[in-house]
């Protein structure tokens, strides 16, 4: 999160940030650095989640058939948690297309726009309708993305209520 607000990633579509970046040059750069961000952090997410946490199973000194059952617990885990995990990234890199697709609507149909106030307005219906597509879909997925956090919590929830009544 701290990356993506260092880039300028909230105020990607501020009408303002909009209307001074003549030939949306910076907002492009912004999406290219946005899509970095997303892959560079799936990328250690899935490193530290398996290699990580696997080597550190295998350090442990314990007996070598608990340290298998332990590694086995943790494999079939993990196959359940990279799913989820790999659905959440795929989530997040299609809120940045989603993003990028507004940039080249707006990019492509300049001069068929206009920033007033704080608003983007749209001459015709057409690219009006467009833009809005490209919004409800990024709510669409910010909302998929909401529901996978509240069920991985709720899991955790359940499993961790689950061992302490073992």
């Amino acid at each position: 999160m701290l990356e993506l607000e260092a880039i300028g990633w909230n105020s990607i579509l501020d009408p303002q940030r909009i209307r001074v970046d003549k030939g949306l040059v910076e907002s492009r750069v912004t999406i290219k650095k946005a899509k970095n961000i997303v892959v560079k952090y799936q990328e250690r997410t899935n490193a530290l989640l398996h290699n990580n946490a696997r080597v550190q199973i295998e350090s442990l000194n314990r007996i070598t058939t608990l340290k298998q059952e332990a590694l086995s617990g943790f494999d079939r885990g993990m196959e359940k948690a990279r799913t989820q995990i790999d659905s959440m990234w795929a989530l997040e890199g299609k809120v940045v297309t989603e993003f990028e697709n507004i940039i080249n609507l707006l990019s492509t149909r300049n001069g068929a726009w206009v920033v007033q106030g704080n608003q983007i307005l749209f001459y015709n219906d057409s690219d009006l309708n467009k833009f809005n597509s490209y919004i409800s879909s990024i709510q669409d997925l910010v909302n998929k993305q909401q529901q996978f956090q509240k069920q991985s919590i709720e899991t955790v929830n359940n499993n961790f209520q689950q061992t302490e009544t073992n």
